[in-house]
């Protein structure tokens, strides 16, 4: 027999999760846990193949701008 122990009721314990093991409803929780890391994996993959993309354009945005020349308003409206 499992004695109690200090602050821990162990019967009782093992009894709760003996309970949730049998139950079915804690199958549809695993379920949803695992639609829900999918989900977040191909959020994460999409994210990141877009981050170098997006890097890259960037830069080519920048290397653009930085090769203008910015004329006056007062000299193109004249």
């Amino acid at each position: 027999m499992i004695e109690t122990t200090g602050l821990v009721d162990w019967p009782g314990l093992v009894a709760r999760c003996a309970a949730f093991l049998r139950r079915e409803d804690g199958a549809v929780s695993a379920d949803w846990v695992m639609l829900t890391a999918g989900i977040t994996v191909l959020t994460v993959g999409l994210f990141t193949s877009a981050e170098y993309g997006l890097g890259d354009l960037g830069d080519s945005v920048g290397d653009g701008l930085s090769s203008m020349t910015v004329t006056r308003l007062d000299t193109i409206l004249k």
